[in-house]
């Protein structure tokens, strides 16, 4: 699955992040922010045999799409290229990743993360986005049709 997810990713990115986005342009280029969830002390979630912790799986998918999307003339800044928190408390972790995504003046941002849950019956993909803006409804809802679309069930 991680595969598809990652596969997922770049190939939306890449076709679709300049037509879904008010652009705004570095040497003719758009600019992405790619935030990797958690990192540091957060680990984020775990799974059932402790293998698999949240941090690292979003870093490499994030690292996965950046190399991709500067291969086809990118832009792409992340929150985090190695396995740090930015802040001492997980509040000011939060506030410094929006400080930074405010200040960078990206096209587009996308916070990944890959959540779980105790319970079987929650299960799929999740989309998050700002309201204050139709594009940002039509991205979050495109890219969560897309991953369903990998992974049915």
């Amino acid at each position: 699955m991680l595969k598809k997810i990652i596969l997922f990713l770049t190939l939306f990115l890449t076709t679709n992040a300049v037509i879904a986005t008010t652009v705004i342009m570095e040497n003719n280029k758009p600019v992405i922010y790619l935030d990797p969830g958690h990192g540091g002390y957060d680990g984020g979630c775990v799974s059932y045999n402790k293998d698999i912790i949240e941090k690292n799986v979003t870093l490499n998918i994030s690292l996965a799409v950046k190399r991709k999307l500067q291969l086809l003339g990118y832009k792409v800044i992340l929150t985090r290229d190695t396995d740090v928190a930015l802040g001492k408390t997980k509040k000011e972790d939060i506030y410094n990743r929006v400080d930074l995504i405010n200040k960078s003046d990206a096209s587009l941002y996308l916070s990944i993360h890959a959540n779980s849950f105790t319970s079987g019956d929650i299960k799929g993909a999740q989309t998050f986005y700002n309201p204050s803006n139709d594009i940002n409804r039509d991205l979050a809802i495109t890219m969560l049709e897309k991953v369903r679309s990998l992974d049915p069930s």
